[in-house]
């Protein structure tokens, strides 16, 4: 709808997200692309930049990994994380996970467990209490063979 292009900007960039995270990169970057051209034609609000910026950026980072480049992935996250971080205080979140949780599932499954422990920690500052980041934290902790602390943060 014409008449809501932030919400619109947000669809583009989930749809991208959902296709760069199945390994479809041709058809996430058609989204990526179709999301530019309506923010050429009709720009978003400056208050909701951030949150477009976020989500963009949210959606290459899911391609790069998707198309199995890793680095890239974290080095986009990395930008999603500090974009996150400039958004006041809000219930519910502005955003629906916390970045760092996405930083530290990549690094899991990257074999970076010590790394994804404290990017899920990291989340859980962010968000105490958060399901999946205490959930990855968890997982990190089992990898690094933390089984005791890893149960106790499952019975969180």
């Amino acid at each position: 709808d014409a008449r809501l292009p932030e919400l619109s900007q947000l669809w583009w960039a989930l749809r991208a997200e959902a296709l760069g995270r199945a390994g479809q990169k041709a058809a996430a970057m058609r989204e990526i692309r179709a999301m530019r051209q309506a923010r050429g034609r009709q720009p978003v609000s400056d208050g909701f930049k951030p949150m477009v910026q976020l989500a963009e950026t949210m959606a290459l980072a899911r391609i790069a990994e998707g198309s199995g480049n890793r680095k890239s992935a974290l080095r986009l996250l990395g930008k999603a994380a500090h974009i996150e971080s400039t958004f006041d205080y809000n219930e519910p979140p502005l955003w629906h996970q916390p970045v760092d949780a996405a930083i530290g599932g990549v690094l899991l499954r990257a074999g970076d467990a010590k790394g994804a422990k404290a990017a899920f920690a990291r989340a859980l500052v962010r968000r105490p209490g958060n399901a999946w980041a205490l959930w990855g934290r968890a997982q990190a902790e089992a990898a690094l063979g933390e089984t005791q602390t890893s149960a106790t943060t499952l019975a969180a």
